[in-house]
């Protein structure tokens, strides 16, 4: 025996229709949200590598043009000592006119002048001495004995004390007398230099007399640091680095000099390499990256986005132009995050917002329609529903009925339906009739009082006749001939009334 329990009218149309509104509305947010939110990204990036393009074509072009003014210097110089209007053995005053030079170039940190005998002159910015704001040396030759000392002075070029220096150096040796050597103008790639015992580059040029012949080589020193320093000042974001390495490796400056100064066990500095930098993984990657580009696409400057470690950068490296005397590659990167973390942050919070209040305003009409609708649903539930017992009537019986027939029969399922209806009070149905009976509520006045409809498939005719079936047994009779029957009660309204179909 199968029960079929009676449908619960919980969920009407109109309420279904406003929970998808809301969940479309939600969508319908979010997606536009979202697209606004990646298009805004896409737009910054795209700002953020204009900038940093602009900031390697504006670094490029300054460092150029800082470096141009030490080599128009050192030509400069070499022209007024072929002609004999500076004169490099009268030390007074070819040193003034260093000092003079060195006060107006904040960008140079000294000048250095060697001769092929091995007499020379140093002018520097700093002193490794004691405090001073410039620092001359000398090394001469006096009946073919050399004489080596240092004259510090402040910074009106007063002398603020002599000293005596006993050391092996001679100029013949370092990179910038190649000049001399080579009799050509040329920039050393980066090294330490000998006396401030800090690295740099130097541009030098080779010294020639009246008659063209070469007598020796001049040079204009330029720190990494000061590079740095010119780097430094140029961040275009919060955590941004810019560097120049030349295509050896070899690094001519960094926005963070502290980054790339390399001390040995002496305290002394010494060259640094990008690849000593392995505790930076993002410059490895970068300069993995930029050693894989050829020089066509670095000439004309390559745009890189990558990640390490999960974080994601941008980079935009170029060389130097071609026709320059560097052979130099200049690198910008900042983490993605600069650009776009704030701005992320700020949209999902819109997000977040325009969801709570679409939500808000979307569930508000839902209640609203709500009230308005909950007479319909009242209405909806009386005309298939008794008041008094909230069970079926007869109509909404009847309609349930032929649903499950119709079904029966598609399936040939032998079938009978039974509704008992009675005035002299309810007539309790036994439990293999139907679902657990319901107690029937008292109403004042005269009617009749239904009650559990009786809804059942008999699996054989032998279950046909219940055993405590209180309407008529013609209504039965008729009940198992398929046939609908009702019985009258005293009263004269029906008892039993059902349908019934055999196997």
């Amino acid at each position: 025996m199968k029960i079929y329990p009676r449908s619960q009218h919980t969920w009407s149309a109109p309420y279904l229709i406003f929970i998808g509104l809301i969940i479309l509305q939600s969508l319908a947010v979010g997606v536009i949200m979202l697209k606004q939110h990646g298009m805004g990204e896409k737009i910054l990036l795209t700002h953020a590598k204009e900038m940093m393009e602009r900031l390697a074509d504006g670094a490029i072009h300054n460092t150029s043009h800082h470096l141009q003014s030490a080599e128009n210097t050192a030509r400069i110089t070499s022209g007024l000592i072929t002609s004999a209007i500076l004169v490099p053995h009268k030390t007074e005053s070819f040193e003034r006119y260093l000092l003079e030079q060195l006060k107006n170039h904040e960008s140079f940190s000294g000048f250095t002048y060697g001769d092929q005998d091995g007499k020379f002159l140093y002018v520097g910015r700093r002193s490794a001495l004691k405090e001073s704001n410039y620092l001359t040396k000398f090394i001469t030759l006096v009946n073919g004995i050399k004489q080596e000392y240092a004259i510090q002075r402040d910074n009106n070029f007063v002398s603020q004390g002599r000293i005596n220096i006993n050391d092996d150096y001679d100029p013949r040796t370092r990179p910038w007398y190649d000049a001399f050597n080579q009799a050509k103008l040329l920039w050393t790639p980066p090294y330490i230099f000998y006396t401030l015992r800090e690295p740099g580059i130097t541009v030098s040029v080779p010294i020639t007399d009246k008659n063209d012949n070469p007598t020796g080589a001049f040079g204009v020193d330029i720190e990494i640091t000061s590079l740095s320093n010119y780097l430094a000042r140029q961040k275009i974001s919060e955590h941004s680095t810019a560097f120049i390495v030349a295509k050896g490796g070899e690094m001519a400056a960094h926005s963070n000099i502290n980054l790339i100064k390399k001390t040995d066990a002496h305290g002394n500095q010494q060259l640094l390499n990008i690849s000593d930098l392995e505790h930076d993984p993002m410059l490895a990657a970068l300069w993995s990256l930029i050693k894989s580009r050829d020089g066509s696409s670095l000439l004309k400057g390559s745009t890189l986005d990558f990640a390490v470690n999960g974080k994601r950068y941008l980079a935009v490296v170029r060389s130097f132009p071609e026709n320059s005397s560097w052979p130099w590659i200049m690198a910008v990167v900042a983490p993605e995050n600069d650009f776009i973390g704030i701005f992320r942050k700020a949209k999902r919070k819109k997000l977040l917002e325009a969801l709570i209040y679409s939500i808000g305003i979307t569930l508000f009409l839902f209640l609203l329609a709500a009230k308005f609708l909950k007479p319909v649903r009242r209405l909806l539930h009386h005309a298939h529903f008794d008041p008094m017992t909230n069970l079926f009537n007869r109509r909404a019986f009847f309609e349930h009925c032929e649903k499950i027939e119709t079904k029966a029969l598609a399936d040939n399922t032998p079938l009978c339906i039974a509704m008992a209806v009675t005035n002299d009070g309810p007539t309790p149905m036994p439990a293999d009739l139907g679902h657990h009976p319901y107690l029937p509520h008292d109403r004042s006045g005269a009617g009749p009082r239904v009650t559990a409809p009786v809804q059942q498939i008999w699996e054989s005719d032998d279950e046909v006749l219940p055993r405590a079936l209180s309407a008529s047994h013609a209504a039965v009779h008729a009940l198992q001939q398929g046939n609908t029957a009702q019985s009258n009660s005293a009263a004269g309204r029906p008892a039993c009334a059902g349908c019934c179909h055999p196997a």
